[in-house]
């Protein structure tokens, strides 16, 4: 440290060569931004989950349940596909469910359509459709649909085919099996219990559908040789 000395006898401060403490610093800069962590926020806009079924716009439900209760309800009166409830679920058991929109394919999708079509324009027509044989139009014929049923309703001692294609061949032979051919053979409904015709053995396949107990009663008349149904 020096001191000097001033003029005229005037004592100088002792410089002690270190600035007094800046106390002007400024505030705390609180506008930085945010860190950039470098991780884009978690994105919480994913779709549903794709089940691939469409949402049912007419709020009808894809099961037997609706179809069977819209086909007591409709088709009574006109051509009736079943007796009563039990034959209904029965026979619906063997159907692939498909789609509220087919219209052609043997499904119970379609045969639903056709139910709700013939409630709405009242035409017979529709109820054969949308009965277990499909007529030819919920299914590529009357035999597939047949067949699939038995298949389903008629097993262990009750079974009848041991093959599809065993089934279709004697089915093919039956009278009324393709619409409209041959010329007289009736059309399939609950009122044809007996003859030799398609429509015979379909009703007596319907009813052996509802319970095991009628399967043991009646899977024998579907057969190509039946004492109820002919051959």
């Amino acid at each position: 440290m020096i001191a000097l000395a001033g003029c005229g006898g005037d004592a100088v401060a002792t410089d002690s060569g270190t600035p007094p403490t800046d106390t002007g610093t400024p505030p705390t800069d609180t506008g930085t931004p945010l860190s950039d962590t470098g991780t884009p926020p978690a994105d919480t806009g994913t779709p549903p989950e794709d089940t691939g079924t469409p949402p049912a716009d007419s709020g009808v439900a894809l099961d037997c349940t609706t179809y069977c209760t819209l086909q007591l309800a409709t088709c009574a009166t006109m051509e009736e596909q079943y007796v009563d409830m039990e034959s209904c679920m029965g026979s619906c058991a063997a159907f692939t469910p498909g789609t509220l929109a087919d219209t052609d394919t043997n499904t119970l999708g379609c045969r639903i359509y056709h139910t709700m079509a013939a409630a709405s324009m009242a035409g017979s027509q529709h109820c054969l459709h949308a009965g277990p044989t499909g007529y030819g139009i919920c299914g590529a014929s009357q035999c597939e649909a047949f067949c699939q049923i038995a298949a389903s309703a008629c097993t262990g001692a009750n079974e009848q085919w041991a093959t599809n294609d065993a089934c279709m061949a004697d089915c093919a032979m039956y009278s009324g099996a393709t619409p409209g051919m041959p010329v007289g053979a009736p059309d399939y409904s609950t009122s044809e219990t007996s003859g030799n015709s398609f429509a015979c053995r379909m009703y007596h396949l319907t009813v052996a559908s509802s319970s095991a107990a009628n399967a043991t009663i009646h899977c024998g008349h579907i057969a190509l040789i039946s004492a109820t149904c002919g051959g």
